[in-house]
């Protein structure tokens, strides 16, 4: 008996492959997108990522450089406070509104300032640091030139020699009221004249008198003095003690003693 034979199966139209080639071009178009897609968000995390690196250094950076200079800062002032005394002893007498002038003692040794970072004498710490509104003064003298001064005194009176003053007041502060008033000079009354006796002595005529020269005066507000007691001008040079004091010229200029190829009192 024979098998009959096996159908064959039927081929696909062409229509059936047309839209078979649409749908795999679609695929092709689709799987394109997604992988530049993929590849653009890929590539915007990468940059993010640098960025935020980058700032990361940048502040690890400025971090490592603060650091440095603090310890810079305190090396600095370290070695100030090792430094030998810069001075003689000091009267720092200070003068507030409303407050009686209190008067301290103190040492001659270099102080920090944290404001400008700078090291400084004793009398330029004073007068750097001291208040600036209205009301205050600062004076500063050395010990040595204010021989029994009595800085425990209440009211503290006025030094009788200032190397140094900062603040509005001082140009009052020159007297104070706690000053002691000079005594007033009074003429004595003249005796009524009584007549002379006569006399038959020829008058006696005295020699002419020169009048001496006047004493050289030096200009009123200048401090400090030289040895000779005259005011300094600028590019002159300043004492020992002197260092970082500052002060008035002859001609009324602020001068302050300052390292100049020496040192010297320069313009403040």
């Amino acid at each position: 008996m024979s098998q009959p034979n096996p159908r064959p199966h039927p081929r696909p139209s062409r229509p059936q492959r047309a839209a078979r080639n649409r749908v795999g071009k679609r695929g092709v178009a689709f799987l394109t997108i997604g992988a530049i897609l993929l590849i653009t968000i890929i590539s915007c995390a990468a940059g993010n990522d640098g960025a935020g690196n980058q700032k990361s250094s940048a502040a690890s950076s400025a971090a490592a450089r603060a650091a440095q200079l603090a310890d810079a800062r305190k090396s600095a002032e370290h070695a100030c406070g090792e430094r030998p005394p810069a001075s003689r002893d000091i009267y720092v007498r200070s003068i507030k509104p409303g407050k009686s002038p209190k008067a301290q003692r103190l040492n001659g040794k270099w102080r920090w300032d944290q404001v400008t970072g700078k090291c400084l004498t004793a009398v330029h710490f004073m007068t750097a640091t001291a208040p600036r509104s209205a009301g205050h003064c600062t004076q500063v003298g050395y010990v040595t030139d204010n021989p029994g001064y009595r800085p425990d005194a209440i009211p503290a009176p006025p030094l009788p020699h200032v190397a140094a003053t900062a603040g509005p007041a001082c140009a009052a502060a020159a007297v104070s009221p706690s000053a002691p008033a000079s005594p007033t000079a009074t003429t004595p009354t003249a005796a009524p004249p009584t007549a002379a006796p006569p006399t038959t002595a020829p008058p006696t005529i005295a020699p002419p008198t020169t009048a001496p020269p006047p004493a050289p005066t030096t200009p009123a507000g200048c401090y400090p003095l030289s040895d000779e007691g005259t005011c300094y001008e600028p590019g002159e040079y300043c004492r020992d003690d002197d260092h970082g004091v500052s002060g008035v010229a002859g001609d009324g200029e602020a001068i302050i003693c300052e390292y100049n190829d020496g040192w010297r009192w320069e313009p403040a």
